[in-house]
C-alpha cells in the first residue's frame, strides 16, 4: 500500500523515511482509515528493535530512517552463524512481545519486514492489524476481523495453519512465523516449500520441516527444540509467548552450542564402568536405609504478566516461604486498588478480600505461608490471612525500610533514616534493638531477613537469628552496607562481610543484586560465613544501591520471582490535542518520585534547546541528572556524584540547577551549575525528605517540599535565594507539596488534601490569602502557562486546563487523555515535553525461576 522516500527532518536535523499512501489508494475511505489505524498502532510501539514512528499527517507517515538491509536481502547470502541467528532471533521476539502487550498481532512476520542495522534487528510494517475497519455503505465504521471475510493476508511461507484455515490469529500465531524465521536464518533454507500454492500450504498444515541438524550438523539440540515448539500445528503446543522465546535464546546464546547438548558415544560408553559402579552403590544404600533415591526437583522458567483480563499495574510479586503462591498489588476493573494472589500452577490471580480500597506499599509474607503483613501509608502496619479477611493492626513504624516476620510471629522492621533495627511487639510498642556506632559512621539498619529455625538444644540457639544490613558512607558519599547477624534477645551483633543490596536465604545460599544481576553465593547459616564464590542466577533486575533495595524474591526451595530492569521512556513532544510530534532520543528510565513528594520534574532551559532530568542507571542503581539536547540528540550527564539526584529546578538564568541528593544519607536541597564545572553542595539540610519543586521568575525564592516534620506529612518551605533562611509557606495537617510560583510570582500552585482527597489548589505569594481550588474531581502535578493564563494539571493521564486570571479560576476542562502512563511532564510553549510509559511497559512480566540450584562445577582434573 506505502511508498517510502528519505527525506530531512529540518526541525529537529535529522534524516527520516516518510511512507506516503498513494494516489490510487488515498481517496479510499477504507484504506484511509487503515492506514490511520497503522499510525496509531505503530504510536504505542516504543522499543529498541521496532521502527519508530516520529509523526503523522495527511496520508503519511514520518519514521526512524534505518540504515541497513533486510533480512531477506541477507539471506541470499546464505544462513546466518549461530551468534548472528540467536541475537537477531532474540530482538525480533522482544519486539513481538512488546507488540502482543499492546494487544498488536503483526499477522505478516517474514524476512522482508525485519531490517538489520548496526545495532540489530528492527522489525517492521504493522499494516496488517488483528481487526480492521471496514466502511459501510452509509458511512458507519464497524470492527471486522477480516478473516471473517474469507481473506488470507500475509505471505504464504510463514503463516500458521490457522492462518491458512481461516481462523482469527492470536499472539502465537506471530509465534508461528518467528519459528519459520529461526529456521531460515540458522539454515539458509525455508521451512516449509511447496512447488505450488496448494502444495505449500498442505506443507504448513500437515508436514512437518527436515531436522536443522541434518542441515547444520552443529546446530545446538536446545536450539532446535526452541524452533520445533514454535512450528507446532496446534497453537495450544506452541510456546505460549514471545517473551519465553527471547529468553531462552538468551540462554541457548550464553550457553554455547553445548546448550542441551547429549554425549557422543564413545562418551557414553567410556562412563558405563563408573555410571553402573555409582548405581551399585546407590542399590546397596537404598536397600539397607529402606529409603529410595529420588532425583533433585526440576528447575524450570516462566513469566508471570503484570497486566491481564482481571487487573492492571501489577507490582513485582513476592513469593511464600513455601514456594507456592505470589503476591502482588494490582489495580481491578472495577479501579480498586488492592493486594493479589495467584498459585505459580494457577493462569488467573484473585484478589484478596479484605485489601480492597487501600494504599499498601509492600506485603511480607510469614514463615508458614498462611499470615501477611502489609504496609500502609503512614507507616502503619496490618495483619491479615493468606486467605483474606480483617486487616488487624499491627503497629505504626515510621520511615521503614524492610520488614521481616520469624516463625513465631515476631516482627523486625528496618529504617530509611538514621535508626537501627525495630522490634514490634504484640501490644504494638516500637523497640529499637540496638544503638548505632555513628563514631564508626553507622547511618542505620535495613532489610532484616530471618534465618531458618534451628532444631537444637540450649535457649541462645533456639531463638531466632537474623541478618541485616548496616549502612556507611565514605568521603566521596558512596554508600556500603555490610552484611549483619544478631539472635534475637541478643545485643551482640557479627558483621558478616560487605554486600551490595539486600540479601534472601534459601538452598543454602545468600541471593543479592550487583550491578543488576542477581547473585547466589554459598552461606553457611550455622557459622555465618560465606563458603564459596558467588554465581549469576538472573540479569536486568531492578535494585537501588543507595537504599539496598533489590526487586526480587525467594522461596525456601529455591523458587525466584523477580522484576525486570529496562529502559522504556522517550522524551515526547505532545501538543494539545494529544497528538504525539515526536520523541527525542533513545530510550532510558526515568526516575520516578521520593518520598510521597508528587511527580518529578523535567526542566527545560531559557533557550528551549536543553532538558535537565533525573535518570536512573539499572547497573549502578541510582539516579543521576542529565541534559538531553531538544533541538539535538545528544545526552550529557550534569554531575558524576555517587549519590542518587532527582528533582532539577534550572534557575531563570539557565546557569544553575536545584535538586534533591541523597548525598547524606537523606534527601537534602543541593544545588550545581548547569555546565557540570563543579562539585555539588548542599542549601538546605534537615530530617528525612526534602525536593525542590521551583524556582520564582525573578529568581528571589526557591520552593521545595518537606517532610521534616512528619505530624504534619509534608509541607511547602521558601528558600531566599538572595539571603535569608528557609519559612515555611505552607505547614498545616494536611500534606501540601509540588509548589510552583507563578510566570509574575505573585501565587503559588500546589497540591493538598485537607478534605482527604488530593486536589489542586492556588494562594497568594508570599501571603497571606486564602486557597483557591483549581481540580474538583483530583489532581496533582501544576503548572501554570508561560503566558499565566492557564493552570495545567494531571489526573491520571489525563492533562487538564483551568482559565486562570490574578485569583479567579475557571472551570477545568479536559484537553485530552493518553493511554500511556504520564511520568514526567512539563508546559513548554504551546505543547508538552513528556515522558511516557505504555501500561505494558510500566508494569513488565515478572520472570519465575521454580526449584533454582547452583549450576554443578566441573572438575578439571577428571578432563
Amino acid at each position: 500500500m506505502g511508498e517510502v522516500w528519505r527525506a530531512r527532518d529540518t526541525r529537529l536535523d535529522r534524516d527520516v523515511a516518510i511512507k506516503i499512501l498513494p494516489a490510487e489508494f488515498a481517496n479510499n475511505a477504507q484504506f484511509q482509515l487503515r492506514f490511520e489505524r497503522e499510525a496509531r498502532a505503530i504510536s504505542q510501539l516504543n522499543h529498541p528493535n521496532i521502527c519508530t514512528l516520529y509523526d503523522v499527517g495527511d496520508s503519511f507517515l514520518v519514521m526512524e530512517l534505518l540504515e541497513g538491509e533486510t533480512l531477506a536481502q541477507r539471506l541470499t547470502r546464505g544462513p546466518l552463524s549461530l551468534v548472528e541467528a540467536l541475537r537477531y532471533g532474540m530482538q525480533i521476539a522482544q519486539a513481538l512481545d512488546r507488540a502482543h502487550r499492546a494487544g498488536i498481532v503483526h499477522r505478516d512476520l517474514k524476512p522482508g519486514n525485519v531490517m538489520i542495522t548496526r545495532t540489530g534487528a528492527k522489525l517492521l510494517d504493522f499494516g496488517l492489524a488483528k481487526s480492521v475497519s471496514i466502511v459501510s455503505g452509509d458511512g458507519a465504521t464497524v470492527q471486522k476481523p477480516l478473516t471473517q471475510e474469507g481473506t488470507i493476508l500475509g505471505t504464504f511461507q510463514y503463516m500458521a495453519p490457522e492462518q491458512l484455515e481461516g481462523e482469527e490469529a492470536d499472539a502465537r500465531t506471530d509465534i508461528f512465523a518467528l519459528g519459520a524465521l529461526l529456521y531460515e536464518m540458522a539454515t539458509g533454507r525455508r521451512a516449509f516449500e511447496g512447488k505450488t500454492k496448494t502444495s505449500l500450504i498442505a506443507a504448513i498444515v500437515t508436514g512437518q520441516p527436515q531436522p536443522m541438524t541434518e542441515l547444520v550438523p552443529l546446530t545446538p539440540p536446545a536450539f532446535e527444540h526452541v524452533v520445533k515448539k514454535c512450528l507446532a500445528k496446534d497453537r495450544e503446543e506452541r510456546w505460549q509467548s514471545a517473551y519465553d522465546i527471547a529468553e531462552e535464546l538468551r540462554w541457548i546464546g550464553e550457553a554455547g552450542s553445548q546448550a542441551g547438548a547429549v554425549q557422543s558415544p564413545s562418551r557414553r560408553m567410556a562412563a558405563i564402568p563408573l555410571f553402573a559402579a555409582v548405581m551399585l552403590a546407590l542399590g546397596i544404600a537404598a536397600f539397607a536405609t529402606r529409603s529410595y533415591f529420588q532425583q533433585a526437583p526440576k528447575q524450570y522458567r516462566l513469566t508471570i504478566p503484570s497486566i491481564d483480563a482481571d487487573f492492571r499495574g501489577g507490582t513485582i510479586p513476592v513469593i511464600s516461604p513455601d514456594g507456592q503462591t505470589i503476591y502482588f498489588m494490582a489495580t481491578s476493573n472495577d479501579n480498586k486498588r488492592l493486594l493479589f494472589r495467584r498459585g505459580l500452577n494457577d493462569f488467573r490471580a484473585v484478589p484478596v478480600e479484605g485489601t480492597e480500597g487501600n494504599t499498601s506499599v509492600g506485603v511480607t509474607i510469614a514463615p508458614d505461608s498462611r499470615t501477611l503483613v502489609i504496609g500502609f501509608g503512614g507507616g502503619v502496619y496490618k495483619r491479615i490471612s493468606a486467605d483474606g479477611g480483617p486487616l488487624e493492626t499491627v503497629g505504626v513504624v515510621d520511615a521503614a525500610s524492610g520488614v521481616a516476620i520469624a516463625s513465631d510471629g515476631t516482627l523486625l522492621v528496618g529504617s530509611s533514616t538514621m535508626v537501627p533495627i525495630r522490634r514490634v511487639w504484640p501490644n504494638g510498642k516500637v523497640e529499637p534493638l540496638f544503638t548505632l556506632d555513628k563514631a564508626a559512621g553507622e547511618l542505620g539498619h535495613r532489610w532484616p531477613v530471618f534465618l531458618p529455625d534451628r532444631k537444637r538444644f540450649g535457649l541462645f540457639r533456639e531463638s531466632p537469628r537474623y541478618l541485616f544490613l548496616s549502612g556507611t558512607s565514605d568521603a566521596q558519599g558512596t554508600i556500603h552496607y555490610t552484611l549483619c547477624a544478631s539472635t534475637l534477645g541478643s545485643k551482640a551483633i557479627k558483621r558478616i562481610g560487605e554486600v551490595p543490596s539486600q540479601v534472601q536465604f534459601a538452598v543454602g545460599h545468600l541471593f543479592f543484586v550487583r550491578q543488576g544481576t542477581l547473585m547466589a553465593q554459598p552461606f553457611d547459616a550455622d557459622s555465618l560465613t560465606f563458603s564459596g564464590d558467588a554465581v549469576p542466577v538472573m540479569n536486568e533486575i531492578g535494585f537501588g544501591s543507595r537504599a539496598g533495595v533489590a526487586f526480587f524474591s525467594v522461596a525456601s526451595d529455591g523458587t525466584i520471582v523477580a522484576g525486570r530492569a529496562v529502559p522504556a521512556s522517550h522524551l515526547t513532544c505532545v501538543d494539545q490535542a494529544g497528538r504525539k510530534a515526536g520523541t527525542v532520543g533513545s530510550a532510558f528510565s526515568a526516575a520516578l518520585t521520593i518520598g510521597g513528594m508528587g511527580t518529578p520534574r523535567i526542566r527545560v532551559s531559557p533557550r528551549g534547546d536543553r532538558a535537565v532530568l533525573g535518570l536512573f542507571d539499572p547497573r549502578a542503581g541510582t539516579v543521576s541528572l542529565w541534559i538531553h539536547g531538544l533541538t539535538r540528540e545528544t545526552a550529557n550527564r550534569m554531575t558524576l556524584s555517587p549519590a542518587s539526584e532527582l528533582n532539577p529546578v534550572v534557575t531563570p538564568d539557565g546557569s544553575r540547577v536545584f535538586f534533591a541528593s541523597d548525598a547524606q544519607s537523606a534527601w537534602d536541597v543541593f544545588e550545581a551549575a548547569m555546565d557540570g564545572g563543579e562539585a555539588p553542595k548542599p542549601v538546605y539540610v534537615a530530617p528525612n525528605f526534602q525536593a525542590p519543586t521551583d524556582v520564582s521568575a525573578d529568581g528571589r525564592f526557591l520552593a521545595f517540599t518537606s517532610n521534616a516534620n512528619l505530624a504534619n506529612q509534608q509541607d511547602i518551605f521558601i528558600l531566599p535565594l538572595t539571603g535569608g533562611k528557609a519559612f515555611p509557606f505552607l505547614a498545616t495537617a494536611a500534606a501540601e507539596n509540588q509548589g510552583v510560583f507563578s510566570p509574575d510570582g505573585k501565587w503559588m500552585a500546589y497540591v493538598s488534601n485537607p478534605t482527604g482527597a488530593t486536589q489542586v489548589y492556588v494562594r497568594p505569594f508570599p501571603g497571606p490569602g486564602a486557597a483557591r481550588p483549581v481540580s474538583t474531581k483530583g489532581g496533582i502535578a501544576p503548572r501554570f502557562s508561560a503566558d499565566g493564563k492557564r493552570i495545567y494539571f494531571l489526573s491520571g493521564n489525563k492533562v487538564f486546563a483551568a482559565d486562570w486570571s490574578d485569583g479567579n479560576v475557571g472551570e477545568p476542562k479536559l484537553l485530552f487523555e493518553l493511554s500511556d502512563r504520564i511520568q514526567l511532564y512539563e508546559a513548554v510553549g504551546d505543547r508538552f515535553l513528556m515522558v511516557l510509559l505504555s501500561e505494558a511497559d510500566a508494569a513488565p512480566p515478572s520472570r519465575v525461576i521454580v526449584n533454582w540450584r547452583p549450576p554443578k562445577k566441573i572438575d578439571a582434573s577428571a578432563q
